[in-house]
């Protein structure tokens, strides 16, 4: 398995119980990055993130108090103030992989 592919991975379990910000995103697949070892920059969980998107796993929100929240196209410029949540497809994906596949 490969780094890109694991990191990807990583994004999408991450994000598959419930909408998440990318701070958190972060935040998470660092420790799991780090089980086996791998040091990551924010950089590439971006494009992890961002490829994600583009192969239907990831959808990107906009959540408000006072409004439903809707689906809405991926900004490098509104990455903060973006929810991110797995897709069925990526739902799909994530029960397809071994029950030890983030086990250090």
């Amino acid at each position: 398995m490969g780094r890109n592919k694991f990191i990807e991975d990583c994004v999408i379990n991450i994000v598959a119980d419930d909408y998440e910000s990318f701070d958190y995103i972060w935040r998470q697949a660092r420790k799991l990055a780090l089980t086996r070892n791998l040091m990551l920059t924010k950089a590439q969980i971006v494009d992890a993130l961002k490829h994600s998107i583009s192969e239907g796993y990831v959808g990107v929100w906009e959540l408000s108090p006072r409004a439903p929240a809707r689906q809405v196209p991926y900004s490098a410029g509104r990455l903060h103030h973006l929810w991110f949540y797995v897709t069925k497809v990526g739902k799909k994906h994530v029960k397809e992989l071994p029950e030890s596949y983030f086990d250090p």
